[in-house]
């Protein structure tokens, strides 16, 4: 399931299919993805999916979207044939020597514009 969800999301990346055509094959492929065990494409899923529900309620714009979806496709940095691709959450995931991620205290907490509540309150006012 991770090559066939990279391949859509380069896709659309590439303007071979559109916005609507992403969204669709990922709600459509959403339970096969998240029963597939596969941690790194359920990692990609969940972040693609929730930056299309911020595009969606007008909380990024689709230039900010796709500069995101383009980081999800970043290949690892490392020789390592355990880790393939690289998944970093503001740096509170490290990759085990078995290529999975165990989540890690974060040095500071994530930056971001907006407070939690702030996000809540404004996708509940929509």
């Amino acid at each position: 399931m991770l090559r066939q969800l990279l391949d859509q999301i380069r896709a659309y990346l590439d303007g071979y299919s559109t916005l609507d055509d992403l969204e669709t094959w990922l709600l459509s492929n959403l339970g096969d993805i998240l029963a597939s065990g596969d941690k790194t494409a359920e990692y990609i899923a969940n972040e693609l999916n929730a930056d299309l529900v911020w595009l969606r309620e007008g909380l990024i714009t689709e230039k900010e979207f796709k500069a995101r979806a383009e980081r999800l496709l970043r290949p690892a940095p490392t020789g390592s044939a355990n880790l393939t691709w690289v998944v970093s959450f503001n740096g509170w995931f490290t990759p085990t020597s078995g290529g999975e991620f165990k989540m890690t205290e974060a040095k500071e907490a994530p930056k971001c514009s907006a407070s939690p509540a702030t996000v809540i309150a404004s996708v509940s006012a929509h």
